[in-house]
């Protein structure tokens, strides 16, 4: 199960109106998913009935549905299919408490996941600033999951969907902005594209998989075991030295960042030999990003089962010690997103990783990264 949430400190939640609450990802500048049932969901009193409403700009109402929260005070209806259109309003209501969401479009959705190849950001890329700087297509949009281990409210209340435009864009993940921009290209005039940004740099498979899922095959077992063993008998001091880590790891990033951005035709290893190689391995505690299973619970469960087009998956370095078992634990993955998002076909886009070695060692691979995701 995911960590106990961290609350929002008494901070204006943008996600509740009185006992009403829906999933952080609906904001303003949503994109909604084209040609299929729209999933709505979130928090209610049980048993109380939960409506939800699109209308356009002329307040004439297009959909409609509504539901009663379950036992468990959670609630999903299932607005119906619609095409291509917007902006219009999202309105929910429950009893007096009322949540209203503005310039929503129905287009086309997508999930970006996985880890640092992925979670590149826009900024950072090969003239990622004549990029950003270039960037001005309000009906491109993305949303950033927040990288959390633990639930967080105050992080969720405060993200929500973001246009594709200068200077937010520049957060928005390299590739997934890529893929928008020439899906929008590809696309009639008028559909908006969104994107869904959910990764963690250097996160194994098992971080996105539920422990059940886990449990099922040989691999994932040990992935388990490892981590018990290695929190095991830990010290509270030990089990603090994560964020002593964390705040290394980002001076590392940003000087990094700042090297790049003062001598773009530098190397990574001329980088490493000014500042040092990256601060890596992280440390395993109970509250780690990069544990298992952490991150279907923290991150995934979070954002399902917000209805989308497909998923690109981009990750596997992490894994690379496991490579002949990472196939397995891909197909499993994959039933299980499907199942957790209702959608049997749900298409993947997988990434095949590149040989990042030596020309001199290609025959003999000991990263084995092009054997990786099979």
């Amino acid at each position: 199960m995911a960590e106990p949430a961290e609350s929002n400190d008494g901070a204006h939640d943008r996600t509740r109106s009185g006992n009403l609450r829906v999933a952080a990802i609906f904001s303003d500048h949503m994109v909604l998913q084209r040609n299929k049932p729209i999933a709505v969901f979130g928090e209610a009193p049980v048993s109380e009935s939960v409506s939800a409403s699109l209308s356009d700009g002329q307040g004439q109402e297009v959909a409609r549905a509504q539901e009663s929260a379950d036992n468990d005070g959670t609630f999903m209806l299932t607005l119906p299919a619609m095409p291509a259109s917007g902006p219009l309003t999202l309105q929910m209501r429950c009893g007096g408490d009322e949540l209203a969401f503005h310039d929503v479009m129905v287009g086309e959705v997508w999930l970006a996941g996985g880890q640092s190849n992925i979670e590149f950001e826009l900024h950072n890329s090969e003239f990622g600033k004549e990029a950003v700087a270039d960037a001005h297509d309000p009906l491109l949009r993305f949303y950033n999951t927040p990288k959390s281990a633990r639930i967080n409210l105050t992080a969720e209340s405060a993200s929500g969907w973001q246009t594709a435009e200068a200077p937010q864009v520049a957060h928005m993940s390299a590739i997934g902005y890529y893929f928008g921009k020439q899906l929008r290209d590809a696309l009639a005039n008028g559909i908006a594209v969104g994107v869904v940004d959910c990764y963690i740099g250097g996160t194994s498979i098992s971080a996105w998989m539920s422990e059940h899922l886990l449990e099922q095959t040989e691999l994932g077992r040990s992935y388990l075991q490892t981590y018990r063993d290695t929190i095991a008998g830990k010290t509270d001091e030990e089990m603090l030295a994560e964020t002593s880590w964390q705040q290394v790891f980002d001076k590392w990033n940003a000087d990094v960042a700042a090297v790049k951005e003062e001598h773009p035709d530098y190397s990574q290893p001329q980088i490493d030999a000014m500042l040092g190689s990256c601060p890596w391995q992280p440390p395993v505690t109970p509250f780690a990003e990069r544990r298992p299973y952490t991150l279907y619970e923290a991150m995934i469960r979070r954002v399902a089962p917000y209805t989308l087009a497909g998923v690109l998956w981009y990750q596997g370095e992490e894994d690379e010690l496991n490579a002949a078992g990472y196939g397995e634990l891909l197909r499993g993955l994959i039933a299980e997103w499907r199942a957790t998002w209702h959608d049997n076909a749900l298409p993947f886009l997988v990434v095949q990783l590149p040989q990042w070695i030596a020309e001199s060692d290609a025959e003999h691979d000991p990263l084995r990264w092009p054997v990786l995701p099979r």
